[in-house]
C-alpha cells in the first residue's frame, strides 16, 4: 500500500512540474510581464507570487487530471489524433499517434493507482 501512496505521491509532483511549464511557456509566449516595484525586494515578492501562481495552477490541474482520469484520457486522445491529422509527413503521423497512445496509457495508469489509493484511505 505504502509503494502505491509514493506512486501517487510522484505522480503528482511529475504532473504538477510538466503542468506548472506548460502553463509558464503559454502564459509567457502570450504575455510579457514586467515587474515593477519600489525596490528590488518588492520586485522579488512580485516574481515569487507569479512562480507560485503557477505552481498552484500546476497542482490543481494535477489533482485534475487524476481525479478524472477518464475524461482526460478522452480529451488527449482526441487533441493527439486531430493533430496527428494535421500532420502531412507520414512519420510524424505516426509519432504523434504513438506519443498519444503513450500519453493515454501513462495517464490511464496513473487514475488507476490513485483511484486505488484514494478508495481504500
Amino acid at each position: 500500500m505504502e509503494i502505491m501512496q509514493g506512486v501517487t505521491l510522484i505522480a503528482v509532483i511529475a504532473l504538477t512540474i510538466v503542468y506548472s511549464v506548460v502553463i509558464y511557456m503559454i502564459l509567457h509566449h502570450m504575455f510579457h510581464y514586467v515587474f515593477f516595484g519600489k525596490n528590488t525586494m518588492d520586485c522579488l515578492e512580485k516574481m515569487i507570487a507569479h512562480i507560485l501562481g503557477i505552481a498552484a495552477a500546476g497542482v490543481a490541474l494535477a489533482m485534475i487530471t487524476l481525479l478524472y482520469w477518464k475524461i482526460t484520457d478522452i480529451i488527449v486522445a482526441v487533441i493527439g489524433i486531430v493533430i496527428a491529422l494535421s500532420r502531412k509527413n507520414k512519420d510524424e503521423k505516426v509519432g504523434m499517434i504513438v506519443i498519444t497512445v503513450i500519453a493515454v496509457i501513462v495517464i490511464t495508469i496513473l487514475g488507476m493507482v490513485c483511484g486505488t489509493v484514494a478508495s481504500n484511505a
